[in-house]
């Protein structure tokens, strides 16, 4: 046995805290995704020699590549997709590139590409993103997308107050929606922007693309990490599906709503109450600071608890305890 230095035990002790403070719910947040995926994914097989590959061409330097290292020839479009982060919602155009002949059956291609994060206008080392294709093209129509469940929720302790559906889908593609401003789009062709050289990121006008996504689940509301189209809680969307070849399935009419204010606001009072709880108990007639109104989030009832969690080291300190 050795006794642990007083750095030590702070640094253990803090360590602990620190996952303490994580308390339940305070990760509970909308993971912030990309508004156009890329597609085909890293890796993907059986992708149709008639692909459009959607979310590339982002950076200064991107290419696709043949399987003995020869550049194939593509054309670059864009289509105009909804910021994900605000409202009044905000456009910007993303590329998607065409190849211009078809691709070569049961072949292997490499997508090179410098794209950046937005924070910074420096490029990144070259990445290399590899698909295989099938034997043929599709030709056919992708079938319509099923709305499987549609559950509301609150989340709590954010920077502002989320009020969120989650959508299941059943489909097979990427799922595309629009709230009104796409018109009567029936085609890839119908979503292309007409200047197909501006750059990744720059903003547009006249609407587009409100949410796109290739998973089975999508978030929509008012949060830090997502968009809701509309000041009111309910909202009128048709959802479709583009194939890899950009085939269109059609139109599905939705109805979204999502959690009023007051019902978001309950939500948390409750949350914050009831973490109280577990991390306290009652504590009628037993008055403290972790116990009076700051401790209403669990932000504050975690600052109490961090204070108490270093008190105990010092204490333990002072007494000798050795770490065992």
């Amino acid at each position: 046995m050795k006794r642990a230095s007083p750095r030590g035990w702070m640094s253990a002790w803090v360590t602990l805290a620190s996952g303490v403070f994580a308390l339940p719910g305070t990760a509970e947040a909308v993971q912030c995704i990309d508004p156009m995926p890329r597609v085909p994914d890293d890796g993907a097989t059986a992708v149709p020699t008639n692909a459009v590959l959607w979310g590339y061409g982002r950076g200064a330097r991107e290419r696709l590549l043949g399987p003995d290292g020869e550049v194939v020839p593509v054309e670059r479009r864009t289509v105009s997709v909804a910021e994900q982060f605000a409202f009044p919602a905000s456009w910007y155009a993303y590329p998607v590139l065409v190849p211009i002949d078809p691709l070569a059956p049961d072949t292997r291609y490499t997508l090179e590409s410098d794209a950046h994060p937005l924070a910074s206008d420096e490029p990144t080392p070259l990445g290399q993103v590899t698909f295989t294709t099938g034997s043929g093209p599709s030709l056919g129509v992708p079938p319509l997308p099923v709305l499987l469940d549609a559950e509301t929720h609150a989340r709590t302790f954010s920077e502002i107050l989320p009020r969120l559906v989650t959508l299941e889908f059943e489909h097979q593609g990427l799922l595309i929606a629009d709230v009104g401003n796409l018109g009567a789009a029936t085609s890839l062709d119908d979503l292309y922007l007409a200047d197909s050289d501006l750059p990744y990121y720059e903003p547009v006008t006249g609407g587009g693309i409100e949410w796109a996504t290739t998973r089975q689940t999508l978030t929509v509301g008012v949060s830090d990490c997502t968009h809701w189209g509309s000041a009111a809680d309910r909202l009128d969307a048709r959802f479709g599906v583009l194939d890899l070849a950009g085939n269109f399935s059609g139109w599905v009419d939705v109805e979204l709503e999502i959690p009023s204010r007051e019902e978001a606001e309950a939500a948390e009072a409750a949350a914050a109450e009831a973490a109280r709880k577990r991390l306290y108990g009652p504590r009628e007639g037993r008055p403290s600071v972790c116990t009076f109104a700051p401790a209403r989030s669990e932000g504050a009832a975690g600052l109490c608890l961090f204070v108490g969690v270093l008190g105990a080291a010092f204490w333990m300190r002072r007494r000798g305890v050795r770490w065992v």
